[in-house]
């Protein structure tokens, strides 16, 4: 009887977790990861063009070296005329470690790691990597990145 009352405690609580996933909250975050997985994309398919789509105007990136790039287009041209004209450069990816949304759901803060893959000059692949934390803002019912902020470890 034990046995089948823990089995029927373990059904609930799975239950009871996968609806607390399906918030309204957990909505968003799928969300934010959805756009992260795209913002990836679009700089791996190099299509400077798509870049300003998932920032605000006003973006803010300060880089693992310490530059700083103020604005949407700046983060376009910035790619365009650097990173997607090297045949070095491979790709940037960030992968999420955690999304926190706001009580009015707004705003977000997204954390998590970065890798930078490029070819050295013997055609192997070489990669820099750290941590980064992003704040995502709700406009227009589509979230876009405000800041971003790298931190190189490797």
């Amino acid at each position: 009887m034990a046995i089948r009352i823990h089995k029927h405690l373990l059904w609930v609580l799975a239950l009871l977790a996968g609806a607390a996933s399906a918030t309204p909250q957990g909505d968003e975050i799928a969300a934010i990861r959805a756009r992260r997985l795209a913002y990836n994309q679009a700089i791996a398919d190099r299509r400077a063009d798509a870049l300003p789509g998932f920032v605000v105007p006003g973006f803010v990136e300060v880089t693992s070296g310490g530059e700083i790039t103020i604005g949407a287009d700046k983060v376009r041209g910035s790619y365009a005329a650097v990173e997607f004209r090297d045949p070095a450069f491979i790709t940037y990816e960030r992968h999420t470690q955690s999304i926190a949304i706001s009580a009015n759901g707004s705003v977000a803060v997204e954390r998590g790691r970065w890798i930078a893959r490029y070819r050295t000059a013997t055609t192997t692949e070489a990669r820099a990597s750290g941590l980064y934390q992003a704040g995502w803002v709700k406009q227009d019912g589509v979230w876009r990145v405000r800041t971003e902020i790298y931190g190189k470890l490797r």
